[in-house]
């Protein structure tokens, strides 16, 4: 569902011309370098590790979209 949205999503802001095309690559480099890095860390440190940091990371970034539309 997440890649049919995107891909959705890519044509349509291609066809008028919205795309660019280098931060693209780039930002999608950065998300497979993280990917790899995220489920490595995920095996050899397991959930124990890996719940607290995104339980942190969700309540962080919550906090920032609060903070933007209320400040």
């Amino acid at each position: 569902m997440n890649f049919t949205s995107n891909a959705f999503s890519f044509f349509l802001f291609l066809a008028g011309g919205q795309v660019l095309i280098g931060a693209g690559l780039v930002m999608g480099a950065g998300e497979v370098v993280g990917a790899g890095i995220g489920s490595r860390m995920v095996v050899r440190r397991g959930v124990k590790f890996i719940r607290p940091v995104f339980v942190t990371m969700v309540i962080l970034t919550t906090l920032k979209l609060l903070f933007n539309r209320f400040f």
